[in-house]
């Protein structure tokens, strides 16, 4: 009877045991073989994914990290070219990379993530000395591209351009630079980078974007779950602030406070200029464009209230027809000296023309607040995030 009851015992120890083990598994995500994933970046893609001293750098590397911070990934960082990386994320032998823009090619070979990374517009540039209105003025001429490039499609599909590839964009600016080729198409912000850096003082951008669009993470279809957990940090950086100041570092230019004072009163010394027999209410603004200039608008009034201009609308469009494409920071005002928060309408219109742009704020009366549009639009992207699981 003994044994019989010590049998007894020892089967429900053994009970227990076997059925708390998945229990003390899943309780314990440390002990989850984390996944594997290689990430291929464009060595020369800055500010968004290049070298410093050997050692990956750049704003959609930071991004990855933090995405990535806490999920399990085990991540390796291998620096390419961009040619090489898309045939290696197509074969397999990387997981992920950063930097591409969504065609439908590209979809039939690649995930991506459901937020993209940053705005990227095209851009023409050329010498200073040799400035064109627009793409057509170029047919015939001779324009520089990255190989392999998005910005080399889009040229290609313009037709009559003698299309002369490069391994890097620093290699086409530089040929602009020197006058071997009379313009040069590319990325935005990574032209900029390497203007500053290379001293391309006689080189500058032209006539409006050629496109506008956005770039992502991509990743190879066999990694799913990569591409959930991915998905997931994005959101969490957009809806906890992370994404915006991440993008504030790497993009934004702070503005000085004889920025903030020059604009301030720009605005209202335009005050006088307003036509508001409506309201009553005169309002003005100013914008600060990237060469230094500020420009000014009023609220212009109408019968018909949908016709009626505001005072920031109007000065985004002076400054976009005097050529100023690249806005840095703006301001609105009334007629009591109050700096006023800009409405929806008007952040959306500031938004397609300047996702750097800081708006000046006063949330309270003895304080003053610059923020990045990014922080007054909270899913400037035109998204809403889905329902996604979060951590525990």
């Amino acid at each position: 009877m003994a044994r019989a009851f010590l049998s007894y015992r020892l089967f429900l120890c053994l009970f227990f045991c076997l059925a708390l083990f998945p229990v003390s598994v899943s309780a314990q995500p440390d002990r989850v073989p984390p996944i594997k994933a290689v990430y291929g970046f464009d060595r020369e893609f800055p500010p968004f994914s290049y070298e410093v001293d050997g050692k990956p750098a750049g704003f959609e590397v930071e991004l990855l990290l933090a995405a990535l911070e806490g999920r399990n990934v085990d991540l390796q960082m291998v620096p390419m070219d961009w040619q090489r990386v898309q045939l290696d994320l197509s074969g397999g032998s990387i997981q992920l990379t950063s930097g591409m823009a969504r065609t439908p090619q590209r979809e039939m070979l690649y995930d991506f993530s459901q937020l993209p990374t940053a705005p990227l517009k095209v851009r023409l540039y050329t010498r200073n000395e040799n400035r064109v209105g627009n793409v057509i003025q170029l047919r015939g001429k001779a324009v520089a591209v990255q190989e392999g490039s998005l910005y080399e499609r889009i040229l290609q599909e313009f037709g009559g351009l003698n299309i002369k590839t490069y391994p890097s964009e620093h290699q086409g600016l530089r040929a602009l630079a020197q006058g071997d080729v009379d313009a040069f198409g590319g990325a935005d912000k990574t032209a900029t980078y390497y203007i500053d850096k290379l001293g391309l003082a006689n080189v500058s951008p032209v006539g409006t974007p050629l496109d506008v669009t956005q770039i992502y993470f991509a990743i190879t279809p066999e990694q799913p779950e990569l591409k959930k957990r991915l998905d997931e940090g994005l959101w969490e950086l957009m809806e906890n602030g992370g994404y915006v100041q991440l993008f504030r570092k790497w993009f934004v230019r702070d503005l000085s406070q004889e920025h903030v004072d020059r604009l301030v009163k720009a605005a209202s010394t335009a005050l006088i200029n307003a036509y508001a027999p409506y309201s009553q209410n005169p309002k003005g603004a100013a914008v600060l464009g990237a060469s230094g200039t500020i420009y000014t608008g009023v609220n212009v009034e109408n019968s018909q209230p949908s016709l009626t201009g505001s005072a920031l609308r109007v000065a985004i469009h002076n400054a976009i027809s005097n050529g100023e494409t690249v806005l840095r920071g703006v301001v609105s005002v009334d007629s009591q000296g109050n700096i006023l928060t800009p409405a929806g309408d008007d952040l959306q219109v500031l938004f397609e023309f300047g996702q750097e742009v800081l708006v000046i704020t006063r949330p309270g009366a003895d304080r003053m607040r610059v923020a990045n549009i990014l922080e007054m639009m909270p899913y400037p992207y035109g998204a809403t995030p889905p329902p996604l699981p979060r951590r525990q």
